[in-house]
């Protein structure tokens, strides 16, 4: 799984709006430690430029709220964990 894209999922686009409220909902992952999440939004053109991203997991590969959310839901495998982040501008 080594810088594997695993899933890529589509979104309905956002116009103007400034937030969206979306769920990613994941299988269970067999070793979670060796694992991080990133979502990009992409602004969809001639280019379908990367404008801004988050990245949840360890504290290697991510900060802040992004590493709280990810200890969640290591420590209840078994519920959704729910929880906003703010994307980080390329």
């Amino acid at each position: 799984m080594q810088g594997k894209e695993l899933k890529n999922k589509k979104t309905e686009p956002l116009g103007t709006r400034e937030s969206f409220d979306e769920s990613f909902v994941f299988q269970k992952i067999p070793d979670p430690a060796n694992v991080n999440v990133r979502i990009t939004l992409v602004q969809h053109g001639f280019l379908n430029k990367q404008v801004a991203f988050v990245v949840l997991g360890g504290e290697m590969v991510s900060k802040g709220r992004g590493v709280a959310h990810w200890k969640a839901m290591l420590e209840h495998p078994e519920e959704q964990v729910c929880e906003w982040q703010d994307l980080q501008l390329f």
